[in-house]
């Protein structure tokens, strides 16, 4: 194999490393950036509606309302999380495995079939 032909493999491995786990990083922390900034602007919306005119404090059914809704954004954003970190830590693991040399071609670039099970919380 000569050396331009070996460049051109290790591209299309990178690109394969890029294209199945960096990307999703990528999109999976974007939506929970979001997520999380949803959540701030819900709270205090919320928090800001339900306070009564006389005390300036919240009833204890729309707190217990509030921490239900704390609590659903919490496991949305836990599953992005861990999604990203997932894609994140097999990305890396391929891109070591492909500087020792350990990776010939893009078809061994495959997706763990766990790395979606945060998807199923």
């Amino acid at each position: 194999m000569n050396e331009i032909n070996k460049k051109e493999i290790k591209q299309e491995i990178e690109n394969e490393i890029n294209n199945k786990f960096w990307e999703v990083y990528a999109d999976t922390t974007s939506r929970l950036s979001s997520i999380c900034r949803q959540l701030a602007f819900a709270e205090g919306g919320i928090c800001w509606f339900f306070l009564t005119d006389n005390t300036h404090r919240l009833s204890l059914d729309i707190k217990i309302i509030l921490i239900f809704l704390v609590v659903f954004f919490i496991f949305d954003a836990c599953q992005y999380l861990t999604l990203a970190m997932y894609n994140k830590i097999v990305a890396l693991l391929y891109e070591e495995h492909l500087k020792n040399g350990l990776i010939k071609n893009k078809d061994q670039i495959t997706r763990p079939v766990w790395i979606n099970s945060a998807g199923n919380l």
